[in-house]
């Protein structure tokens, strides 16, 4: 079914301005959605992250996880995908 919330982290500062001056607190916003297509456990999810006072350092994410059991044995993988953002150089970004 489909899940959200919200999590929070304390940070060293991150995204300074000219000031020297930037978040303190890490933010993440996300929702999704969890259940079975043709066997297949499947979780899709998007992810805000967001750093309040910090310059230019907010981005998305777009995390995907596959699993199956195959006899007493359980498999899964994952990639979160973070599109080309100004923050992220301009390119796009995956990862496992």
């Amino acid at each position: 079914g489909f899940y959200g919330g919200l999590w929070a982290s304390t940070i060293d500062e991150y995204g300074l301005d000219a000031d020297d001056r930037g978040a303190t607190v890490e933010l993440t916003a996300y929702l999704g959605w969890e259940g079975e297509v043709q066997g297949w456990e499947v979780d899709l999810g998007l992810w805000a992250n967001q750093y309040p006072g910090g310059q230019d350092v907010d981005f998305i994410e777009l995390p995907v996880q596959i699993a199956r059991a195959i006899g007493p044995a359980r498999f899964k993988a994952g990639v979160i995908y973070a599109p080309a953002q100004a923050n992220l150089g301009d390119e796009d970004n995956t990862y496992g």
